[in-house]
């Protein structure tokens, strides 16, 4: 029986894989077509980091962006506010309140 089951999913994802490689929404693969709106995100977001003051480190992959907010300070209510756990604050998490 877990043969079966197992056997299942690898035709799933076989056909899957091949149906992904197939021209989508007027790009030539679905991958490219994710590909593209990801970096659409991404530039969008980095233009508003941008211009909000910060200089962002540009990600040639994956999800994060990262900006150096050293020039900014965060209101001095948020640095005395206690964390979660009772403590002070770092600079970083005041600054993202």
């Amino acid at each position: 029986m877990v043969q079966n089951i197992l056997l299942n999913q690898l035709k799933a994802i076989a056909k899957i894989l091949k149906e992904s490689s197939q021209p989508y929404e007027g790009y030539p693969t679905y991958f490219e077509y994710i590909r593209q709106q990801y970096q659409r995100k991404r530039d969008h977001l980095v233009a508003s980091l941008k211009d909000g003051g910060f200089e962002p480190a540009v990600p040639e992959g994956g999800f994060f962006i990262m900006a150096d907010t050293s020039k900014y300070d965060p209101p001095a209510e948020y640095l005395s506010q206690p964390g979660l756990d009772g403590n002070p604050v770092t600079r970083d998490w005041a600054f993202a309140r």
